[in-house]
């Protein structure tokens, strides 16, 4: 009858030790979908977030610059622009120039400033 108790016992650990095992195979093989997931929700709603800045300052000469940075959705499609005020002048370009290029370009009276997109 020991034997018997013994050997019901490391049975039962045995398929304790096996559900364990199983459980965490689940686990670790539905990560990279749980993950996949995630990452595909903060994707839908990246493009819903208005981002917008505004730089203002003055130019290697003095003259004083705004410049308005922003997207909208154009098409289905996200688009860059920037509104601006320098001694280039004022206006609205759609581009995805970084925003130090183009107070450089503001900042220039003669620069030519053309959209991109």
């Amino acid at each position: 009858m020991k034997l018997h108790n013994w050997y019901v016992e490391k049975l039962e650990k045995g398929k304790s030790h096996l559900l364990i095992v199983i459980a965490s195979i689940t686990l670790l093989a539905l990560a990279p979908l749980v993950l996949e997931a995630t990452m595909k929700v903060r994707k839908e709603f990246k493009w819903e977030e208005e981002i917008e800045f505004v730089f203002a300052g003055k130019c290697f000469n003095g003259e004083e610059y705004w410049l308005f940075a922003s997207q909208e959705v154009v098409d289905g499609k996200i688009t860059p622009f920037y509104n601006y005020k320098g001694p280039v002048g004022s206006g609205t370009v759609y581009t995805d120039t970084a925003p130090k290029v183009m107070v450089q370009r503001i900042c220039r009276a003669n620069a030519d400033i053309v959209s991109s997109l």
